[in-house]
């Protein structure tokens, strides 16, 4: 059910492949949708959204339900551009995949709020990160396995099917089978990471695509931005900076200077609006990194020395300090009490 707050909330419409699924396999979707505070007469207004959080839980009890525990890769490998709106249309008249990902992760708020998604670089190699910022919304397995093999389908069905990343990330452990997994994406698979990534090449994300259609463009632009003006919910300077830090965590040092110069506002006025807000950067950054540690800690068994490293600390010793500082107890003391060993 929706957490307390402010949850994040997702457009019906996209339940309604699952949704599809279930009904033909005659298992009872209207009571499992009500199980979930879910209702079926959602799906069809385009503009309706319910919780994320209800969403990701009922994805991961239909796939229980049909016994099928790589029903998210299965579900993104059918998708087609025209299942996600306009959004996915979008995306498939993009000159090159370097607009049509960051259109796509711009616009994603008109589907989805409070997932993190984005391009960024690392030595020099693009990738494409998508994550749920609530931690407490777990296992979300099949959200996140659905949502690159989407990722991958549409990369695809624009470059050819002979195209694959570089390598992909995901933040879940490694399933005992991954044959689909490996079938699909056709590339070095790497579980337990901090977030779920594609790697491209640099030149991949700017040839030019034979799909571009700059007129349909510009009118997808213009609907989606009136999808926009009734958001989800509206994303303040304190999200956009969490969105930033989670992109960037790990991968670069993340500064006042680096953030004003993504966000496009003057140290001064980050600074004064971040205490306006009762916070600060350092704040923000600690809190992120407690969550993620938290999360990873207790839930998946990853060396102290690549939690450190995902986490953007200096050694392993660095992070067992400023862990024990927010906890009072050590990584391995805290993970203990969680596992009730």
């Amino acid at each position: 059910m929706a957490k307390a707050g402010n949850p994040g909330r997702i457009r019906a419409s996209v339940l309604r492949p699952l949704v599809e699924l279930l009904d033909r396999k005659s298992c009872n979707t209207d009571t499992l949708l009500a199980q979930h505070g879910l209702r079926r007469a959602e799906l069809a207004d385009p503009y309706s959204a319910v919780p994320l959080d209800s969403f990701v839980e009922f994805f991961e009890m239909a796939a229980v339900r049909l016994k099928d525990l790589a029903l998210g890769l299965r579900l993104g490998e059918k998708i087609h551009a025209a299942d996600l709106g306009p959004i996915g249309v979008l995306f498939s008249v993009a000159p090159d995949l370097l607009t049509a990902f960051t259109r796509f992760s711009e616009y994603l708020g008109a589907l989805q709020s409070k997932t993190q998604v984005g391009l960024s670089q690392t030595d020099g190699m693009p990738s494409w990160l998508y994550r749920i910022e609530d931690s407490s919304i777990w296992p979300r397995v099949q959200d996140a396995e659905f949502s690159l093999s989407a990722a991958c389908r549409l990369v695809r069905s624009l470059s050819g099917e002979n195209w694959r990343p570089i390598e992909v990330h995901f933040e879940h452990n490694e399933p005992r089978d991954r044959t689909l997994h490996d079938k699909i994406f056709r590339t070095v698979l790497r579980f337990r990471q901090p977030a779920n990534r594609l790697f491209f090449s640099a030149e991949e994300l700017k040839r030019p695509l034979r799909s571009f259609d700059p007129g349909l463009m510009d009118i997808l632009q213009r609907h989606i931005n009136e999808l926009i003006s009734k958001p989800l919910s509206e994303e303040t300077l304190i999200d956009s900076v969490k969105r930033l830090i989670a992109l960037k965590m790990g991968i670069e040092k993340v500064t006042v200077t680096s953030l004003c110069r993504e966000l496009g506002v003057s140290q001064r006025t980050l600074q004064r609006r971040l205490e306006a807000s009762g916070t600060s950067l350092r704040q923000l950054l600690r809190e992120y990194r407690k969550d993620l540690a938290e999360l990873t800690i207790s839930g998946r068994r990853i060396p102290q020395s690549d939690v450190a490293q995902m986490l953007g600390y200096s050694d392993s010793t660095a992070f067992w300090r400023a862990f024990k500082s927010w906890n009072d107890q050590s990584p391995s003391a805290y993970r203990k009490a969680k596992s009730g060993g």
